[in-house]
């Protein structure tokens, strides 16, 4: 009896089976069919199915390996990372047009996670996409007003409070040895921090401030230059293989903590009126002139979010 009901189903079964397979060769044909032409892909490395190229890539080296790859595929060839098709320019005249000539077309860029976490979902202006209304205001502002040379001028004082410092250092240390790169990188790092809030830290709760910034930029240095597997294979990219994503939000809860206070103190000090150099103290860091923009209403609206003055000062 059993026997006999397995083949009186068998034929359905089969029909249904049928009917599957018409259907995915029906919604296969029809997918490629309404797929727009794309131009072809330069040439390059087959690599392994899901892993693409990564097993061949090494850990050192990697320019003398691309180097090689040039030579054999040329100057423009493609890699498979996992599930990510990465592009490699390698001639100095394809770079020129990339990054200038053609400037439009490259500048959207898919950030990593980590880069995402840090500046606030992208609300920064390198990672932001250039289609996004807001990367232009940004830009105007970094380019037309935070760099201009009046504002540049009015940093001047930040700037020569810092070289003076290190002169001074140098000058109490002049029997020891020190290494003359790593000054030149703290000298720079300070004056950087100096002109985005540092003319009101003044003192002891300036320094704590200024060194927990340098050790939580260290950190995330460290974070966005690390390859996470979940960049390269999207579809896991919840599991957090590597805690990546994890440590960098614990990161940004710090920072934005540390952010908060330092505008927190600012906005406090908005009604004082300092002179440094004959200039007013309200004019003399980026992060007074963001914070006018923001409380700057146009159109009803602010010309800066909190959240953008953050990512921008990250």
């Amino acid at each position: 009896m059993m026997l006999q009901v397995s083949y009186s189903t068998f034929p359905e079964a089969f029909s249904f089976l049928i009917v599957i397979l018409g259907i995915s060769v029906w919604y296969l044909y029809s997918n490629r069919m309404s797929r727009k032409p794309t131009a072809p892909l330069p040439p390059g490395p087959r690599g392994l199915p899901i892993v693409g190229y990564l097993p061949f890539l090494g850990l050192d080296n990697l320019h003398l390996l691309f180097t090689d790859l040039a030579g054999a595929y040329g100057p423009i060839f493609k890699l498979r990372l996992g599930n990510k098709l990465t592009i490699v320019v390698s001639s100095p005249s394809l770079v020129k047009q990339v990054v200038r000539d053609h400037d439009l077309a490259f500048s959207e860029r898919e950030p990593t996670i980590a880069a995402q976490v840090i500046t606030f979902g992208t609300n920064n202006i390198a990672f932001d996409s250039y289609s996004n209304p807001s990367w232009k205001n940004k830009r105007k502002i970094l380019a037309t007003d935070m760099l201009s040379n009046a504002n540049l001028n009015a940093c001047y004082g930040l700037r020569r409070e810092q070289m003076m410092k290190t002169i001074r250092d140098v000058y109490e240390n002049a029997d020891k040895a020190f290494d003359i790169g790593e000054l030149a990188f703290l000298t720079a790092i300070n004056a950087t921090i100096s002109m985005m809030w540092g003319s009101k830290l003044r003192g002891q709760e300036g320094a704590t401030i200024q060194g927990h910034f340098k050790d939580l930029s260290s950190e995330i240095m460290v974070l966005l230059g690390k390859p996470n597997f979940s960049d390269i294979f999207p579809s896991i990219a919840w599991f957090d293989l590597q805690g990546i994503e994890r440590d960098m939000k614990k990161i940004r809860r710090s920072f934005n903590e540390l952010l908060d206070c330092v505008i927190e103190l600012r906005m406090k000090a908005a009604g004082e009126k300092e002179e440094v150099d004959g200039m007013s103290e309200q004019k003399t860091d980026f992060l007074q002139f963001m914070l006018d923009l923001h409380n700057e209403n146009e159109d009803g609206a602010a010309s800066l979010r909190m959240n953008q003055i953050k990512g921008i000062l990250m």
